[in-house]
């Protein structure tokens, strides 16, 4: 089985050991709320399969390909607050009202340190409730398999 769509990547953020649905709010508060310029959101590909999470970013603005595999992947799933990404274009017409929703990865090299990687949808059609659902089923699998 395979779960893929395209969606919107906003950012990935230095949680330390934080996870869960809280994390994933706790990197939307970091990317949205710092004094910093916005993130540079960028559509990537999102590919689930038995071997972990395979993202590519489709114009290539901040990196080619990334793999996750699941021994790494603690968590994904939507963020506790029920947060949307809103966009608007230069006439303000919605382009976007997608829900946020992340993984979050133990850092590599690291036992305690995760990083949340952070998405919203970018097609109603092709909604992120169809990859999280995939995801955690792949990582439920997955621990059951290492357990056994």
């Amino acid at each position: 089985m395979i779960a893929s769509s395209n969606m919107l990547y906003i950012s990935s953020t230095d949680l330390e050991s934080l996870t869960g649905p809280e994390a994933v709010s706790r990197a939307i508060e970091k990317t949205f709320d710092s004094q910093k310029s916005s993130p540079t959101i960028t559509e990537v590909h999102f590919k689930a399969t038995s071997a972990g999470i395979t993202l590519t970013d489709n114009k290539r603005r901040l990196f080619f390909r990334r793999h996750y595999p699941f021994n790494m992947i603690t968590y994904c799933g939507f963020d506790a607050k029920g947060q949307r990404l809103s966009i608007t274009d230069e006439n303000a017409k919605s382009i976007s009202n997608g829900r946020f929703f992340g993984f979050v990865a133990r850092k590599l090299g690291s036992t305690t340190e995760n990083s949340c990687h952070l998405f919203s949808e970018l097609d109603s059609n092709q909604p992120a409730s169809s990859i999280v659902n995939s995801v955690q089923s792949f990582m439920n699998s997955s621990n059951l398999s290492t357990k056994s």
